[in-house]
């Protein structure tokens, strides 16, 4: 959010690496859409459960391209952790008493023998697959037609085009329910004056534009 990233606008390719004709990657987004890539990039952000490692399903080149951009934040925080660990340490040698004995060894080193050793000394700041993101965008593009047992057929039948989701209905709940967060923390954000009122406006009226699908497709 706080490098504008956070907000439902068109990416631009950069000019050697276009998205392809075929997908028809809008220049500029408008509601609903605008609503739907808001909260498809803000709930690709939550990890979905996979039966297996393959993810069977298209590549969304709007959420790809916005996780690359995210994985590139990801990579400086764990970098800015690093550094400042250093300079307390070279500052200060003493510290390093209070660094764990087993630090600077590698994850793969057979010294490192229980659970907690094998595990990372630093925030990884790892980036989730976008597959939430994914899934809820196709609900969210779906026309919806006929009768109430008609569009949950639908939607039935589009979930189950994610084979290799282990349970996408549950897993896109708790994918909601991050984006309430996110969207009570731009409202307190707001509230302390903090210029964060435009993207506010753009989270309520995608929000009310989510709570119309979820009451339509029951999700």
């Amino acid at each position: 959010m706080k490098f504008g990233l956070l907000n439902g606008e068109a990416l631009e390719p950069v000019d050697d690496r276009r998205f392809p004709m075929a997908i028809n990657y809008p220049a500029q987004a408008e509601p609903p859409l605008r609503w739907i890539m808001l909260i498809s990039r803000v709930c690709s952000l939550v990890p979905m459960r996979l039966k297996s490692e393959m993810w069977n399903a298209d590549v969304d080149f709007d959420l790809a391209a916005f996780h690359c951009q995210v994985r590139l934040l990801l990579r400086t925080l764990r970098q800015l952790t690093e550094a400042c660990t250093a300079f307390f340490l070279l500052e200060d040698v003493t510290r390093m008493k209070f660094m764990p004995a087993h630090a600077s060894n590698p994850v793969s080193d057979p010294r490192r023998k229980t659970k907690d050793e094998r595990q990372a000394v630093f925030p990884t700041f790892m980036l989730p697959r976008a597959c939430a993101g994914i899934v809820l965008k196709r609900l969210l593009l779906m026309p919806a037609q006929g009768s109430q047992a008609q569009i949950k057929s639908q939607v039935d039948t589009e979930l189950k085009k994610f084979g290799a989701c282990l349970s996408p209905r549950e897993d896109l709940h708790h994918a909601i329910n991050f984006w309430k967060e996110v969207l009570r923390c731009v409202e307190k954000i707001s509230e302390q004056g903090l210029e964060a009122s435009d993207l506010l406006n753009d989270m309520r009226q995608a929000d009310e534009f989510l709570e119309g699908k979820r009451r339509l497709f029951h999700i």
